[in-house]
């Protein structure tokens, strides 16, 4: 099909259909840089070719993207590829994040925050198999409460809801008032429908003081989020007393914290 069309603008070089084709055949060959140029073509001689001028759009935006990618693979500079990770994982940009991530780790080998960082993006990515995998390799390097957590996240993702408790009740067991676990845990027991488990988890997470830094203030307005799923839930199932008891919570905390 190049060939064929490559002919045609040979012998008519304003051929749009013929540039039009040969940017498809190129695209399945995963040459975006050389489909790009035959659409910018195809917009020389028809300003107003819709399907074109999309292309050309989308098609840049991909070359730009793929320039970056690059350009993140020759970073020399741990702190700069580790605050590009996270600044992209936190934008949800998480293949960026990863290549970004990936890179600092090769810069920093044993760095238990880049893992941590690198497990969250593939998480939000959709690879919970490579979140584990990083997240057990941090663990090797130095055990800590973030890796646990995230490895709890990451087996009850793949519904292995025993493990994932287990890790939970490990962070717990050190840290009590780790508000990330006992909201992890709550998640846990609302998906094997433990509701009284459930709500024991996000009432204590929804108490622990939130003043300290914000990622802990928007994890303890994630144990209120919990308690109003649940309440939700108790009201569809007709359970008025267990709503009534969940709204008198969630109003004792909103007057404790104005």
């Amino acid at each position: 099909a190049i060939a064929i069309n490559t002919q045609m603008i040979e012998l008519d070089n304003r051929a749009a259909d013929a540039y039009t084709r040969l940017a498809k055949c190129f695209l399945t060959q995963g040459r975006v840089s050389a489909a790009h140029d035959m659409y910018v073509e195809v917009l020389e001689f028809e300003p107003d070719n819709r399907i074109a001028y999309n292309n050309v759009s989308r098609l840049g935006k991909k070359i730009d993207r793929g320039l970056k990618l690059r350009a993140i693979a020759s970073l020399e500079n741990y702190d700069e590829a580790f605050s590009v990770g996270v600044a992209a994982s936190r934008r949800k940009d998480f293949s960026f994040a990863i290549a970004a991530l990936k890179r600092a780790l090769e810069l920093r080998p044993k760095s238990v925050y880049a893992c941590n960082a690198l497990g969250a993006a593939y998480r939000g990515d959709g690879m919970p198999s490579e979140a584990r995998s990083i997240y057990q390799y941090a663990m090797k390097e130095r055990e800590n409460n973030s890796s646990l957590v995230g490895l709890a996240a990451v087996e009850r993702d793949m519904r292995q809801y025993k493990e994932a408790i287990e890790l939970y009740e490990k962070v717990l067991s050190s840290d009590s008032r780790n508000v990330y676990a006992l909201n992890g845990l709550g998640g846990v027991y609302m998906d094997m429908e433990d509701y009284t488990q459930a709500e024991e988890c996000f009432n204590k997470g929804s108490k622990v003081e939130g003043g300290i830094e914000d990622a802990v203030k928007n994890a303890v307005k994630n144990a209120v989020k919990g308690l109003e799923k649940l309440m939700k839930i108790y009201k569809e199932n007709g359970e008025v007393e267990s709503v009534e008891r969940i709204r008198r919570w969630l109003m004792l905390l909103d007057k404790q914290r104005r």
